[in-house]
């Protein structure tokens, strides 16, 4: 478009010469003006190029301006979109970090209601465990209380229990134990009455060979109790009122009157154990065995059926108070509850075994000792065996050696 510009000014130019040539006439002035014209044209020509170049190269310059200027916005806007996506970026990394500092502050809010949730669940803890261990304190108080009650209950009963044994054993009748005389003259006269299973009566004191009692001695009372505190009167009043609150020997010594006290347990003793056979023979309790209190034991080897002898007597305050005498098997069974063999025995001999060993336990416990004690009719072996053992045991007894005794098979 610049071009065909610049060639119709020249054309104009041109034409515009050749009006004044014709119009001048002269060649001279036609070459003049020609070469004028020509100049002019070229000049013009020139200029016309040279601004028209310009013009490009301004266009240019300004193209290139433009294209720089849009370059440099580009750049911009590329520096601006750089600085924008570093922005962004940035805004992403503050947002994550944002993001993570919030997860942050969550988690550590999570972690301090956590904290919080576990201190509270750690005071709920102690609390229940301090509960816990309250109800266990009150259920162990509690139990403490009941086990207390059943305690004293179980006491109770069991001094219930030992006055029922020691009452619904014995046989209603009045039995007597005596002593030797001693130095003085004077010899043990003890007396019992059992009525519906229970001493109702005790009657202890010594008596010399005239029948004189030493409770109405008024001058040995006398002497006594001045020396010792108390008289031969009053602690015998005194134990036999024991006896029948008691019900049994354990009764307290007398102060100033432990002779008179040891004695009085001694015939109390052989008194009740008669009173459980019911035996009212007179007892004489210098002719028992002098005993040490203890379980004296005593088995052997089983025979060639198998039965093994095992035989235990328990002694209390001297006296002998059980007598058990069995035989038994590998498996724990007595012979005594063996009822086949029993039947078979009576039928055969007249008596079974377990007649005869409660006969013969029986006269051990009656007569504490051997002494007097006869073989039982149709069971002479039987009766052979228990007095050999019991000697054995008696032995024991005497020494007070409580160790398991292992005996040979009697023959």
């Amino acid at each position: 478009m610049e071009m065909k510009k610049v060639f119709l000014k020249s054309t104009l130019l041109l034409g515009s010469v050749f009006v004044l040539a014709a119009c001048a006439g002269d060649d001279t002035a036609t070459e003049s003006t020609t070469e004028e014209t020509s100049s002019v044209v070229e000049s013009v020509s020139e200029e016309t190029v040279e601004e028209t170049v310009e013009e490009e190269t301004t266009e240019e310059e300004s193209v290139e301006e433009e294209t720089t200027e849009e370059e440099s916005v580009e750049e911009e806007t590329s520096e601006e979109e750089s600085v924008e996506e570093e922005t962004s970026e940035e805004e992403s990394v503050e947002e994550e970090t944002s993001e993570e500092e919030s997860v942050e502050e969550e988690t550590s809010e999570e972690e301090s209601v956590e904290e919080e949730t576990s201190e509270e669940e750690s005071v709920e803890e102690e609390t229940s465990e301090e509960e816990s261990v309250e109800e266990e304190t009150s259920e162990e108080e509690s139990v403490e209380e009941e086990t207390s009650e059943e305690e004293s209950v179980e006491e109770e009963t069991s001094e219930e229990e030992s006055v029922e044994e020691s009452t619904e054993a014995l046989v209603d009748g009045e039995y007597t134990a005596v002593s030797n005389e001693d130095e003085n003259g004077w010899s043990v006269l003890h007396v019992i009455t059992v009525e519906d299973g229970e001493i109702t009566v005790s009657d202890f004191n010594y008596v010399n060979a005239e029948g004189d009692l030493k409770s109405e001695d008024e001058e040995y009372n006398t002497m006594m109790e001045e020396k010792s505190g108390v008289s031969a009167a009053d602690a015998m009043v005194q134990l036999n009122e024991a006896l029948v609150e008691a019900q049994s020997a354990e009764v307290d010594v007398v102060s100033g009157a432990t002779g008179t006290s040891e004695t009085f347990v001694k015939s109390t003793k052989a008194l009740l154990a008669a009173a459980a056979e019911g035996n009212t023979d007179e007892i004489n309790i210098d002719e028992l065995s002098e005993l040490q209190d203890g379980e004296y034991t005593l088995t052997t080897e089983a025979d060639e059926r198998g039965w093994a002898h095992q035989f235990t007597i328990v002694v209390e305050g001297g006296v002998i108070t059980e007598s058990k005498y069995d035989m038994v098997d590998a498996d724990g069974n007595l012979k005594s509850e063996d009822e086949e063999y029993n039947t078979n025995m009576e039928e055969g001999s007249g008596t079974s075994f377990a007649t005869a060993v409660e006969e013969l336990n029986a006269a051990l416990v009656e007569k504490q000792s051997l002494e007097g004690i006869e073989v039982v009719s149709g069971a002479s072996s039987t009766s052979d065996s228990f007095l050999k053992y019991a000697e054995l045991l008696l032995a024991a007894a005497a020494e007070g050696n409580t160790d398991p005794i292992e005996a040979e098979l009697a023959e």
